[in-house]
């Protein structure tokens, strides 16, 4: 099941009434959030995924970078307060002096995102 309700702590430590299984998502459905997303993300010249989570749906996004673009896309599963993200992306950028700036996206959204982050599906209750 993609969504479980139970007790959850996320990865700042905040409790969270339901889990987003994104393990559970299928190699097709992962492509199917790449193929809808490519055309209404901003270029970017290559993808990053955050370690774990957002590795498999970078792989996919990669096959449409812009190879001579110097902004990087940082990807995740679930946004839930973006911290991972941005400490991700932040290091990255630190690390790869070739990157000008970064752009993210999320397959899913617990909450209203930065401008510069996109998502899938945003959960809006």
């Amino acid at each position: 099941m993609l969504f479980q309700l139970g007790e959850f702590v996320d990865a700042a430590g905040q409790p969270l009434p339901f889990k987003i299984e994104c393990d559970k998502l299928t190699r097709n459905e992962w492509r199917c959030i790449a193929e809808y997303a490519h055309d209404k993300l901003p270029p970017f010249g290559q993808a990053r995924g955050v370690p774990r989570s957002g590795d498999k749906l970078a792989e996919l996004l990669n096959i449409h970078r812009r190879p001579n673009c110097r902004t990087v896309l940082i990807v995740d599963d679930v946004w839930t307060t973006g911290e991972s993200l941005r400490a991700f992306a932040d290091d990255y950028i630190q690390r790869h002096r070739w990157a000008k700036d970064w752009i993210g996206f999320v397959a899913f959204a617990r909450q209203r995102l930065p401008i510069k982050v996109r998502c899938f599906m945003q959960l809006m209750i």
